[in-house]
Parts: C-alpha cells; structure tokens; sequence
C-alpha cells in the first residue's frame, strides 16, 4: 500500500483554509475524514464508532474535517432545553461547561495532531449566545495547550480548499491541482420525502464555484451530484460534475423507540425515523492525470 501523503493547512482568510497533499508517487491518494453532528458529550452519541473512525484516521495519517456540532451542550442553566437526565454522569457537575471541554479534550487528544478543521454548528452558537462562551475556541485552545497541534477554527459556513502537489524526482516546481469544498453545518429539518435534498437545489443557485458541498445538521445521509454547462475562457464548452454530500450524525436520537414518564424521547414522540449513524470519507487521487475524488462510507 503507498505511503501516506504529507499534508498541511494553512488559513488564507478568517474563512478560507488550503489543505495541501504531497503526492510522491502516481498511485498515491489522500483520505480526509469528513465528520458532523458528533453531539459528543450527549449520551446517545456513540463514542466507540467515533473513537474506531478517529482511530482509523490516525492509521491513514488523515487528516480530519468536523463540520460542527461536534459538542451537544443544552443542559446548561440558561438553555430552556436543560435537564440533568440527558448528561453523562461525568458532566453533572457545577462548572458544567468546564466539564464538557475538560472531558472532551481528554477523549480528543491522542488525535489532535489529525484534527485539522473545526466548524461551527447551531449548538455551538447556541452556547455563545446564551452563555457568551465559544465551545469550539475553548475546545481548540485546550487541544493547542496539550499538543501543540495546529487546530483551525471555522465558521457555521467555510471554504477549503484542497491542493495537491505532484513531487517528481528531478522536478524543479512541483505541478498542484486543486479540489474546491464550500461547507456549511447545515439547515433545515431533513424531515419528509425528500430527507432535506432540497437544500442542494437552493445552495447551488448561490455557491457555484465549489467542486463539492458539505452539508450537516439534519442527521441525514446521502450524496446527490449535478452536471454543468460551463464555457472556458477560450470559448470551449465542457461539463463538469458538483457534488452535494449531506454528512451523518452520531448520535442515536430513536434508540430502541421507547418513551417513558422517566426517559423521554424527543425524537420518538414527534414520529421521527432512527437516523444513520457514522461519518464519511473522503479520498483524494489521480485518474488519468486528472485530480479527482470519491466519497466513502466510514464502516
């Protein structure tokens, strides 16, 4: 199996990141672990699959993409949502915010030098407007702290950028290619037929230059794909392909669909299917020369 390729991020604005591959061999390819919604401190999340994707991250030298909501938080005292039942034993504690990013940074460390991007979901914001606190800063800041890792932070919204460099012996200037990700955490509800596929007719009107499209948020699954008519600066007429990914979640919001006086379920009572659980890959390679990608499921 080729080696892994060496990689690096670097922030070309507040809300753009290049993540850069370098390629030392024709039949390389780059894998990223594209993850969202982990709702990590909440007790449906399933800590074992995250921590055996992360671990396989590690083993990839990959590096890793969360697209927000990676904290779940709604049991502080100013959150109407709050109830102590829905905390794991750790976190039932005074300083509840602090418990949350102590735990978690704890569980996150062996990876933190895989940890590439961070963004911002509806439950971080959440936090930042109730309590003025950043759940993702605090998150990266501790990470840095017990690493040294370099971890960026994003927005609900981000661009990345994902370059390649071919290394050749005797090359005195490397050729790169480039694969352009527009990312966001996400709206909607995800909820009838269509399980939110609509968001990708209504993101593409405005965001035409991504390659791919990240969306979270709705914890859905599937990938959708469409085809383009676009004329080069030449004049020649092309196709070429956008790809909308929709990201899973972690958490198991139906369980086995009991609902009690004592353990009620949310997602139960309003009639709400279970949900697909994990995260996706993302591998990066060469076809024909030509720099290209597919998207795996995470097993």
């Amino acid at each position: 199996m080729p080696k892994a390729p060496k990689w690096r991020c670097k922030a070309l604005s507040r809300n753009v990141h290049r993540l850069t591959f370098d390629f030392t061999s024709r039949n390389q390819a780059a894998y990223v672990l594209l993850s969202s919604d982990r709702h990590w401190d909440n007790p449906h999340s399933d800590l074992e699959l995250q921590r055996k994707h992360l671990d396989e991250a590690v083993e990839r030298g990959a590096p890793i993409i969360d697209n927000g909501d990676l904290f779940c938080m709604m049991q502080g005292r100013a959150d109407p949502r709050s109830s102590k039942s829905d905390c794991r034993p750790e976190h039932q504690a005074g300083d509840y915010f602090d418990a949350v990013i102590n735990t978690g940074a704890d569980f996150f460390e062996p990876y933190a030098h895989n940890l590439c991007l961070l963004g911002t979901g509806n439950h971080e914001t959440g936090v930042l407007k109730r309590m003025e606190f950043s759940p993702t800063t605090r998150l990266a800041e501790r990470l840095r702290a017990k690493t040294g890792a370099t971890i960026f932070e994003a927005g609900y919204t981000s661009w990345i950028i994902v370059q390649v460099r071919r290394i050749t012996s005797g090359s005195k200037r490397p050729s790169s290619s480039n694969i352009k990700i527009w990312r966001t955490h996400g709206h909607g509800t995800g909820g009838g037929f269509n399980q939110g596929s609509t968001n990708f007719a209504k993101i593409q009107q405005f965001i035409v230059d991504a390659d791919l499209i990240l969306h979270g948020h709705v914890h859905r699954e599937y990938m959708m794909t469409s085809n383009r008519v676009r004329l080069s600066s030449k004049g020649t007429v092309y196709q070429d392909t956008q790809t909308f990914l929709q990201i899973p979640s972690y958490k198991d919001e139906y369980g086995d669909g009991y609902s009690g006086v004592k353990s009620a379920n949310w997602a139960v009572e309003r009639g709400m299917p279970p949900k697909p659980i994990g995260a996706m890959w993302l591998k990066v390679f060469f076809d024909r020369d030509r720099l290209t990608f597919a998207i795996e499921r995470a097993q």
